[in-house]
C-alpha cells in the first residue's frame, strides 16, 4: 500500500499554492484518478447553493491513499477545502460537496478549483445569477404544514434554508403532500426541488402533483410529472404562471421506499403583493431613566432580490431623540439593527398621570418606493434619573427588585434608626408586595396598608419639593392621603387603574440646618394605599400657583338648516341630508337628544312617517369644547303618497343636559 501524498506537513505546503492551471500531470498523482459528478454549476444567488459530488478512482494493483484540496474563488464557499481518503484497489470514493455563495454575492462566472495531491486538476466552472424578473420565495417568509413527519423532520425543515436538513413523511404510505404559505402573493413560475444529499435517495420524490392556490383554501393542479432519482436539483416548470398563488401544495404519488423527503424546496416566481421590506420585532431595555440614551433594537427584512439599503428608525412622542441608521441588507434576509433612543430628561416629576410610552420599530427603503410591512411596538415607562435627586427611593419587599441607576429599596422592614435617610417610625408598618416580572423593577413593587403608617424622612436643610409616586401595574389603586405636622400635604385624588401610574407632589421644609419629618400615610375612608417610589429634590425651592375659574358652561350651536331638496311624488323614495351641532360642555358628563317624533307638515298635509333623526355622538363622560356632531335626518316617502304642492318642514329640538355639573 503507498501513500501518495502526507496529510501533515506537505498537505499544509500544498494548501498554501495557488492558481487554476488545467491538466498538469503528476507521475504518481496519476495512480488516483479524480472526477467530479458534473461539468458546472450554477447557482442560483437567491437559493445560494449547488452541490455536488468528487470521486476518487484507484487505478493500481494496490490501496492507495489521496489528498484532495478544493480551491474556490471568489464568493464561493465549499462545505470543505481539504478531503484525504484511503481508496480501496480498483474502486471509487465520493463524498459530497455543498457550494454555498452569500445572498449578497456579486453575480458572475467562478471556479471551483481542485488539487490531487501535487497536481493541479480540471476546475469546475461555477455561475452566480440573479434573475431581475423573478425571485425566490424567501424561505425566512415561508411556513409549511405536511400530512405526516418523521421524527424530528416535521415540514418546516423543507423551507429553513438549511440542505442539511430534510422533510421526511410517514414511512411507507404515499400519497402524502406539503403545503407551503409563501408569506405573500406571487405569480409563480417554478418549483425547486432539493432532494436529500447525505448519500441516501430514500425518500426521493418520483412522481408528484403541484397544486396552487390563491385564497389559502381552494387549490388548483398547475402541474403532474415526474422526477428522476438523483441528489441533483430538480425543477418543476410551469408552462404558465400561475397568477396571485398564496399557497402551494406538493403531492407526492411515488417515492423510493414508498415515502417522501425534501431538503429543501423553493417557490420561484413574480412578486405581486409582497412587502419590500419589513420590520418584524421591537426590543427596548426594561429599564429606561429620564434622559438617558438606550440602544433599541429593530429586526428589518429585505424581500427583494438584491442586496438593499434600508433607513431603520424608532417612532416616539415628542421630546425623544432618536438617531436613525441606515444599513444595507442583503436579499431574502432579517438583520437586527440597532438604533438609539433617548428619553427626554425629567429635572423633576410632574404631578400627576405618568402614562407609559409606546415606541414604534420602522424600516423603509432607503432609495422610496415598494411596499412596506410591520410597525412593531414596545411599551416603555421611563423613570426618573437616580443621581439627580438627595434621596430616590424604590419600596417594596426585602427581596425586590434594586433597580440599577442609584435607586435604594425601602421595605416594610426598614425601621428608622439614628443616622438614616428614611425609615418607618412607630409601631404600624405596611405590607410589602412584588407583583414579579412583567413590568420595570420600579413599578413591579410597592408597600401598602388600610390604616396609617408614618414614613420619617430626613429632609436637607432649606426647601426641598417632594414626589411620591403610586399605582400598581396588576389591580387598581385607591387615593392617598398624607398629612405632616397637622397640614394635609396630599389630599385624596382619583382613584388609578391597573398600570397607572400618578406622582403626587408637595414642599418640605427642612429649616435651617435640615431636620426630619414625619409623614403619615393613610388611605381615604380605610381604603387600602400604596406607595411604589420617593423622590426628594436636591435643589432649595419652593413650588408657587396660579390657578382661574371656568364657568358652567353648555353651549349647543347648531350648523346651517338641513333641506331635503325636492320631493318627487308617485315614487317610492328615501331622503337623507344633515346639519352640524357644536358641543362646549364643563360638566363632568353630557348628553345630547332630539326630540320626536316628528311629522312634516305642509299646512294642513302632514307625511305618513315620521322624521328619522341620528346623531353621530351623543355622550360625553368628561368636559368637551367644540366637539362637531353630525346631525342627520331621514325621511321616507311611499309611491302611492299624497304629496301637496309647497313646502314641508318640522321642528326638532336638540337638548344638550347633565348630571354632574
Amino acid at each position: 500500500m503507498r501513500r501518495i501524498v502526507g496529510f501533515t506537513a506537505l498537505s499544509l505546503a500544498v494548501a498554501a499554492l495557488s492558481g487554476t492551471a488545467v491538466g498538469v500531470p503528476g507521475a504518481e498523482d496519476d495512480q488516483v484518478q479524480f472526477t467530479p459528478s458534473v461539468e458546472r454549476l450554477e447557482i442560483l444567488r437567491c437559493i445560494g447553493f449547488e452541490q455536488l459530488r468528487v470521486s476518487l478512482h484507484n487505478t493500481t494493483a494496490d490501496h492507495q491513499y489521496g489528498d484532495l484540496f478544493l480551491k474556490p474563488t471568489g464568493p464561493l464557499q465549499p462545505s470543505r477545502t481539504q478531503w484525504s481518503s484511503y481508496t480501496p484497489v480498483g474502486q471509487d470514493v465520493a463524498m459530497p460537496i455543498r457550494v454555498r455563495v452569500a445572498p449578497d454575492a456579486p453575480v458572475g462566472d467562478y471556479e471551483l478549483g481542485y488539487q490531487l495531491g501535487a497536481t493541479v486538476q480540471a476546475s469546475t466552472p461555477v455561475k452566480v445569477v440573479s434573475d431581475p424578473a423573478t425571485q425566490c420565495v424567501p424561505h425566512a417568509r415561508m411556513t409549511a404544514t405536511a400530512t405526516s413527519l418523521q421524527g424530528s423532520d416535521d415540514a418546516s425543515k423543507a423551507v429553513d434554508g438549511d440542505p442539511a436538513t430534510i422533510w421526511r413523511s410517514a414511512a411507507g404510505s404515499l400519497p402524502q403532500s406539503i403545503t407551503l404559505d409563501l408569506g405573500g402573493v406571487y405569480d409563480i413560475t417554478e418549483l425547486r426541488y432539493q432532494p436529500r444529499f447525505d448519500g441516501l435517495l430514500n425518500g426521493h420524490i418520483n412522481g408528484y402533483t403541484l397544486a396552487v392556490s390563491t385564497n389559502g383554501t381552494t387549490f388548483t393542479d398547475v402541474r403532474t410529472s415526474t422526477w428522476g432519482a438523483s441528489e441533483l436539483m430538480k425543477s418543476a416548470k410551469l408552462t404558465t404562471p400561475a397568477r396571485g398563488v398564496r399557497k402551494l401544495r406538493l403531492t407526492i404519488t411515488a417515492g423510493r421506499n414508498n415515502f417522501a423527503s425534501a431538503a429543501e424546496l423553493i417557490p420561484i416566481g413574480v412578486p405581486v403583493d409582497v412587502p419590500a421590506v419589513t420590520a418584524s420585532a421591537l426590543t427596548v431595555p426594561n429599564d429606561l431613566f429620564a434622559g438617558k440614551p438606550v440602544t433599541a433594537t429593530v429586526t428589518a427584512g429585505n424581500w427583494t432580490n438584491d442586496p438593499l439599503p434600508v433607513d431603520v428608525t424608532v417612532g416616539a412622542p415628542a421630546g425623544w431623540t432618536v438617531q436613525p441608521v441606515r444599513v444595507t441588507i442583503a436579499p431574502g434576509t432579517t438583520q437586527t439593527v440597532n438604533v438609539p433612543v433617548t428619553p427626554p430628561a425629567m429635572p423633576f416629576p410632574e404631578p400627576g398621570l405618568q402614562p407609559e410610552v409606546i415606541l414604534t420599530g420602522r424600516a423603509t427603503p432607503a432609495t422610496g418606493g415598494g411596499k412596506v410591512e410591520g410597525a412593531p411596538t414596545a411599551t416603555v415607562w421611563v423613570k426618573p434619573d437616580a443621581p439627580l435627586f438627595a434621596q430616590a427611593r424604590d419600596f417594596g419587599t426585602p427581596s425586590s427588585v434594586v433597580i440599577i441607576g442609584g435607586w435604594t429599596r425601602i421595605s416594610p422592614s426598614d425601621v428608622w434608626t439614628e443616622g438614616a435617610t428614611a425609615g418607618w417610625s412607630g409601631g404600624v408598618r405596611p405590607t410589602g408586595r412584588d407583583r414579579g416580572a412583567g413590568s420595570d423593577a420600579l413599578r413591579r413593587d410597592h408597600v401598602y396598608a388600610t390604616g396609617e403608617a408614618t414614613l420619617r424622612l430626613a429632609v436637607p436643610p432649606g426647601k426641598h419639593r417632594v414626589a411620591l409616586l403610586r399605582g400598581d401595574v396588576t389591580a387598581a389603586t385607591g387615593s392617598l392621603i398624607v398629612k405632616a405636622e397637622g397640614k394635609t400635604l396630599v389630599g385624596p385624588g382619583a382613584a388609578l387603574k391597573a398600570r397607572e401610574f400618578a406622582w403626587e407632589r408637595f414642599v418640605l421644609d427642612g429649616g435651617a440646618g435640615g431636620r426630619t419629618v414625619d409623614l403619615t400615610l393613610s388611605g381615604d375612608a380605610g381604603a387600602e394605599w400604596k406607595l411604589a417610589a420617593l423622590v426628594l429634590d436636591r435643589s432649595v425651592q419652593e413650588d408657587g400657583g396660579a390657578g382661574g375659574t371656568v364657568p358652567a358652561t353648555l353651549s349647543l350651536e347648531l350648523g346651517a338648516p338641513a333641506t331635503f331638496g325636492t320631493f318627487v311624488p308617485g315614487r317610492e323614495a328615501i331622503y337623507d341630508t344633515s346639519t352640524t351641532a357644536t358641543v362646549i360642555s364643563t360638566a363632568g358628563d353630557a348628553t345630547l337628544t332630539a326630540s320626536g317624533p316628528v311629522h312634516l307638515r305642509n299646512g294642513a298635509f302632514s307625511l305618513a312617517n315620521p322624521l328619522q333623526v341620528t346623531l353621530s355622538k351623543a355622550a360625553w363622560n368628561a368636559p368637551v369644547s367644540n366637539d362637531e356632531v353630525t346631525v342627520g335626518f331621514r325621511q321616507q316617502i311611499g309611491a302611492t303618497e299624497s304629496l301637496r304642492s309647497g313646502t314641508y318642514s318640522g321642528t326638532v329640538t336638540l337638548t344638550l343636559a347633565t348630571t354632574n355639573p
